[in-house]
């Protein structure tokens, strides 16, 4: 049976995040050279972010050029040094987090950008069926979730009779 595009889409995108952490970290290539790993990390990220930013119903070739901006885009930045690697960084610590908590079996939502008691920035996401949470950051990540998620959402056979309103109701507003 054929996947739907939507979850080829999905599994694409996640295994083209991961071959950029992959090269990023470098452990599984350390054959490569550390500014070639960087340099190809950062074409896997921005190719990412510019086919995420096309139109729908785009030809082919303007997909094939948007790959090839990233390559150029990446060789400027390589070449003038301005690789952000806090930005390298955190990208790495959020795809450590959404592998550690996607093998407990935890799917994720969004990051969103949030901040600290100290006023720093990092990201959080949140299980989209245990609702358990996961921090990154330039750092480190770190998470509130269970050990595993069976991928179901929680019950909600809870049923609340009108009289049972009606009484909590009352309650709240002698408060």
């Amino acid at each position: 049976m054929a996947k739907s595009p939507e979850v080829g889409l999905e599994q694409l995108q996640t295994a083209v995040a991961y071959l950029a952490w992959v090269f990023e970290e470098g452990s599984l290539v350390a054959h490569y050279d550390e500014a070639l790993r960087r340099e190809l990390s950062y074409i896997l990220n921005t190719l990412l972010e510019k086919v995420d930013g096309l139109p729908d119903e785009i030809p082919r070739h303007l997909v094939q050029a948007a790959a090839v901006r990233a390559i150029v885009s990446a060789a400027d930045k390589m070449n003038e040094g301005d690789v952000d690697t806090s930005h390298a960084d955190l990208e790495q610590n959020m795809r450590k987090a959404e592998l550690k908590v996607g093998v407990q079996g935890h799917t994720l939502s969004d990051w969103q950008p949030t901040s600290t008691a100290d006023g720093e920035m990092e990201y959080e996401a949140t299980c989209k069926y245990c609702g358990g949470v996961v921090y990154a950051n330039q750092l480190s990540f770190y998470t509130f979730m269970t050990d595993d998620c069976d991928g179901t959402l929680p019950p909600t056979d809870i049923t609340i009779d009108e009289e049972t309103i009606v009484a909590l109701w009352d309650i709240s507003q002698r408060e």
